[in-house]
């Protein structure tokens, strides 16, 4: 559902953006957690998608936790971040998506 829904925010929120929400997504970039992901979604202003965003995101909260520990993952993991956070920044909502959505794609394919 996540795949489904995260894209939905990103598409929003990305002509919303300002510097302060790009500040703030490279502050998180580096923790590769949900707050990186809410950081650049929060523009949409969306809040009900939001809240159902961030429930199942706890729900799968303990299976990210082990995935990164493993350093290749999280090598690959930062740099697809970097090219979210730059497509956010270009304010290309539909390359955004695509980032996201390949990000998604490459981690379920992951051991």
């Amino acid at each position: 559902m996540r795949l489904a829904l995260e894209p939905i925010a990103l598409g929003y929120a990305v002509p919303l953006m300002t510097k302060v929400h790009f500040a703030q997504a490279e502050m998180m970039l580096s923790k590769l957690n949900w707050r990186f992901h809410q950081t650049l979604y929060a523009p949409c202003g969306r809040h009900m998608l939001m809240e159902m965003i961030e429930k199942l995101n706890r729900c799968a909260s303990r299976a990210e936790i082990i995935a990164l520990s493993i350093k290749e993952r999280i090598k690959h993991s930062v740099i697809k971040y970097e090219k979210l956070l730059q497509a956010c920044r270009d304010g290309d909502a539909s390359k955004a998506k695509k980032s996201l959505s390949i990000t998604w794609k490459r981690r379920a394919s992951m051991p």
